[in-house]
């Protein structure tokens, strides 16, 4: 007997997968515990998402649209250095508070990670190419010295990335004020470094 894919079930396979990614991380979502869950066999999951790679790159998608809301409010700023200053700031807010979405979104391997330059110069990360924007109103405005703009946005990109994997890893021990406090000093003398 032919069956159609139901939407509903769909939805409830991706929130429950959203809940356990929520309380226990990536390793939690099986196809499995997920069926499990909504209350269908292992295999009619298959219905909805082809393996759980597919089922992840849900999970990654919302990830990107929660990144994305904790940016907006930085985007608001009078100057781009300003902007780009409180969309890092709020990079760290995402990072300590969503911290299971910013292990599967930037450390997880993936076959269809974004690889730099080619990814980054055709705009295909929306994120990366934000911050790039700010980046290059810097330099244009004079704020920061002429540079290899995809480059410098990967500098500041991989010095939080850093920041926050080390911080994940317990190198700054638990204190996220202080903590807060080594990441906007280690941002500013970088910051310094790119001033005209």
């Amino acid at each position: 007997m032919f069956t159609l894919v139901n939407m509903s079930t769909r939805a409830s396979i991706g929130r429950a997968a959203k809940k356990l990614f929520a309380r226990q991380g990536a390793q939690a979502v099986t196809m499995r515990s997920v069926a499990r869950r909504v209350g269908i066999s292992p295999t009619a999951i298959y219905r909805h998402y082809r393996n759980k790679d597919a089922l992840l790159d849900e999970l990654i998608r919302t990830g990107f649209e929660v990144l994305e809301a904790y940016l907006h409010p930085g985007l608001a700023e009078a100057t781009p250095e300003l902007r780009l200053r409180g969309m890092l700031r709020r990079y760290l807010d995402f990072g300590l508070e969503q911290g299971h979405f910013a292990v599967l979104m930037f450390q997880t391997p993936r076959p269809k990670l974004r690889r730099f330059p080619e990814d980054f110069r055709q705009r295909r990360s929306v994120v990366f190419a934000r911050f790039a924007d700010e980046v290059e109103a810097c330099m244009r405005d004079g704020s920061f010295r002429r540079d290899d703009v995809l480059e410098v946005t990967l500098s500041l990109w991989a010095q939080v990335h850093g920041l926050m994997s080390l911080h994940r890893l317990g190198r700054f021990g638990d204190d996220e004020l202080r903590f807060r406090g080594i990441y906007e000093r280690a941002l500013e003398r970088t910051l310094r470094g790119l001033r005209a």
